[in-house]
């Protein structure tokens, strides 16, 4: 009788053989699926993440297989240059009444009436309003559809702005990396070793870099050295780390004084172990935020160089050389709309996009 009491007693207390699962950033794997979990329960989410991926698709996919150079005329020679959008196909211009040019329509007018729209003689010249679209198509059997029309260079608008863009965002991610490998490491080092003086003042030293705007300073260093794609990066990469700074710095404080920290240190755990393997995963999800932010902050770099006479811009494939010949040639409405508005959307879903990331971490979110 009494061997069968203990034996229950023993039962009683035995201790579960299976681990509870439970968030916290001790069990990493749960955490994750719960993370993931929460972020698809919410059907705005979906809707943000398919407007992200689609618009990302449209840029890559159009830069790809759209038919038209963005850095060659259409074709090699004038009846390419400063054309209409597809969708308004009518243009007016001066000629000479002996230009080879006016001659050439004038020629292929009397196959096709709907080429020529009006003619106005003034003097020994004429205003010549007309179908450019048309004018190709009878001179080379194929149609020419080009979205917003051509530059002075002949150059498809679209394929310069879908290329542009493409660039641009493959050059903002190069700078993301680089601002978040310096900044949040940095203050993720001066965050937890931040009772120590000397790591004190050099957190002094950042917070007084961050007082000089990253656009004037990012601008006025252009102005100075030219553009080239390689100072793109590194110029803002170097200077634009503050805001991963200050995020690493104040969110592994913030860490560093939880419990389970002092846990794992009492279990033995090296500072470099507890960094990498604890802290770091929490401050790269808790730091989407702040990409998006970044994100945005390069776009307005890059774009503002096309308002000051950087050398070496106008060669160059990004979003400044597209705000540049939109300056140049103000009178493209349609176009001027399309590119205001695509980079406004892409700002707007990148940065919902971060939030809601960062907001499916909050646990209380």
């Amino acid at each position: 009788m009494q061997k069968q009491e203990n034996k229950n007693n023993s039962e009683l207390f035995r201790f579960s053989q299976s681990k509870p699962l439970f968030y916290s950033p001790s069990n990493p794997e749960n955490s994750f699926k719960r993370y993931w979990r929460r972020f698809f329960s919410k059907k705005l989410n979906w809707v943000i993440l398919f407007l992200f991926i689609v618009f990302l698709l449209f840029i890559f996919l159009s830069a790809i297989f759209y038919p038209y150079s963005s850095n060659k005329a259409v074709l090699n020679n004038d009846f390419v240059k400063n054309l209409p959008n597809y969708t308004n196909q009518i243009l007016t211009k001066k000629f000479d009444l002996n230009d080879p040019n006016y001659l050439l329509i004038k020629q292929q007018a009397a196959k096709n009436s709907a080429i020529v729209i009006q003619e106005v003689f003034i003097s020994d010249k004429v205003n010549l309003t007309y179908n450019p679209y048309l004018l190709l198509y009878s001179l080379y059997a194929k149609n020419f559809v080009l979205l917003f029309g051509t530059n002075s260079f002949g150059i498809s608008y679209f394929s310069f702005f879908v290329n542009s863009f493409a660039k641009t965002i493959g050059l903002i991610t190069l700078i993301i990396l680089l601002q978040f490998s310096i900044g949040l490491l940095l203050g993720m080092f001066l965050g937890y070793f931040s009772n120590f003086k000397l790591f004190k003042v050099n957190y002094f030293l950042f917070n007084t870099l961050s007082i000089i705007p990253l656009t004037v300073l990012s601008i006025i260093i252009f102005k100075l050295v030219g553009y080239s794609d390689a100072k793109i990066i590194f110029i803002p990469g170097i200077l634009g780390f503050v805001n991963f700074f200050y995020f690493g710095y104040n969110e592994t404080i913030l860490i560093k004084q939880k419990e389970y920290i002092n846990a794992l240190r009492s279990l033995g755990l090296t500072n470099t172990k507890i960094l990498f393997s604890t802290i770091l995963p929490q401050l790269l999800i808790n730091s989407l935020n702040t990409i998006a932010e970044n994100i945005s902050l390069c776009i307005l770099i890059i774009s503002s160089l096309a308002f000051f006479n950087i050398d070496n811009l106008e060669n160059a494939l990004n979003l400044g050389s597209v705000f540049r010949e939109i300056l140049i040639n103000t009178k493209n409405g349609s176009y001027l709309t399309f590119v205001i508005l695509s980079v406004s959307f892409f700002v707007l879903i990148s940065k919902l996009f971060g939030l809601k990331l960062f907001l499916a971490w909050r646990v209380n979110a």
